[in-house]
């Protein structure tokens, strides 16, 4: 399976926005894993966020995928450093109208 990296950062981004909470986090880091259906397949998703020193703002987000249930391999196009920036940004933004 192929999926855009921009795709792909934005999906993880959105159910981090959905499911974040700080009483769930590690020090500044926050890890989750989702499963979703994309594309008629089940994919297992996972994310990290380092926050700042004030837990205020993300600093750094990775993200990746598997598929769940199926062989073979989630292939990423695009730039992962590039997709990650706009997911930060993305998350950043939804935390300041919410927390600011």
């Amino acid at each position: 399976m192929r999926i855009d990296a921009v795709q792909l950062a934005l999906l993880c981004a959105s159910h981090f926005i959905i499911y974040f909470a700080y009483d769930d986090m590690s020090g500044v880091r926050y890890h989750s894993d989702y499963e979703v259906v994309f594309h008629g397949q089940c994919l297992s998703l996972w994310c990290e966020a380092l926050f700042d020193k004030k837990n205020q703002r993300v600093i750094r987000f990775r993200f990746d995928a598997d598929l769940k249930y199926e062989d073979g391999e989630v292939e990423i196009d695009g730039s992962v450093k590039d997709a990650s920036q706009k997911a930060i940004c993305f998350i950043n933004n939804y935390l300041v109208g919410c927390y600011g």
